[in-house]
């Protein structure tokens, strides 16, 4: 969002992680909306607002607006858990709060912190971490199929392999550098960071 002042201070939300984003714009006093929320936000607007898509309000008055920014369309198992990440973003042009927005999706996906956050879902560890020739995994299920992938900070799939009795991935022909070990089982997933020396 933003003035169309020239000095005029750009702000906006960034969606992190891969739900789909919906992004709803309210006239606080429900000129140009179909909710009024200088009377209170009811349940029903609410649910509104964060399920459904509307990207124009203010108009040319200066009316006051609000902003919903919401991740749709997943579902949680009882006892589960969804991690849904956002950046709040600011810059003195469109250009930097779109600097700013990759900066910030960027940073999101290299924090090993989230990566262990958000594939929480089983009980993989590796070592040695930093690693020269090979990872050791510990935690994998006997007598399963296991999928191992191992991909750079930007995604790409380096190390690919299927095997049903190894717990060790030979790792030497990578470069040093900062890596992903995907770990797929036939029950399980979980997504490790590891360090290449």
């Amino acid at each position: 969002m933003y003035a169309l002042d020239t000095d005029s201070l750009y702000a906006g939300i960034k969606l992190l992680t891969t739900d789909n984003l919906v992004a709803h714009a309210i006239d606080v006093n429900g000129s140009g909306s179909s909710m009024n929320i200088n009377d209170g936000f009811s349940t029903l607007e609410k649910h509104t607002a964060l399920s459904t898509n509307n990207l124009l309000a203010g108009g040319f008055n200066g009316d006051d607006v609000a902003h919903v920014i919401s991740a749709n369309n997943f579902s949680i198992a009882p006892g589960g858990k969804h991690v849904v990440a956002f950046a709040l973003l600011a810059g003195d042009s469109l250009l930097h709060l779109q600097q700013n927005a990759d900066a910030a999706q960027t940073q999101f996906n290299n924090d090993a912190l989230t990566v262990n956050e958000l594939n929480n879902t089983a009980d993989f560890a590796i070592y040695p971490n930093p690693a020269k020739e090979q990872l050791t995994i510990v935690g994998l299920p006997a007598n399963e199929k296991n999928t191992f992938f191992i991909t750079d900070i930007s995604g790409k799939i380096l190390i690919e392999r299927t095997d049903n009795f190894t717990n060790r991935i030979a790792i030497k022909s990578l470069p040093a550098g900062i890596y992903f070990l995907n770990i797929i089982t036939e029950k399980r997933q979980q997504v490790l960071k590891f360090v290449k020396n």
